[in-house]
């Protein structure tokens, strides 16, 4: 899998449903545009909170070498 990290600030959040091990998850916007979901089963998705929104995070995701999809695995 292959990670970036890129100093990113958030424009808004959406709560998704949780995952089949119950856990949250959170379909994140950014200010400069695009959209990325927290990874499935994920710490970093229990700091998302109203408070994130307009903060300047650095967050990490890792693309999928097979389907491509990118998740958020980290959020700093």
């Amino acid at each position: 899998m292959q990670e970036k990290t890129e100093v990113r600030t958030i424009a808004s959040y959406k709560r998704l449903n949780n995952s089949h091990m119950g856990n949250p998850a959170f379909a994140i916007t950014f200010k400069d545009g695009g959209c990325i979901r927290t990874k499935a089963n994920c710490s970093c998705a229990y700091l998302v909170c109203d408070s994130l929104i307009g903060q300047t995070k650095t967050i990490t995701t890792i693309t999928s070498p097979v389907s491509g999809r990118v998740r958020i695995v980290n959020i700093q």
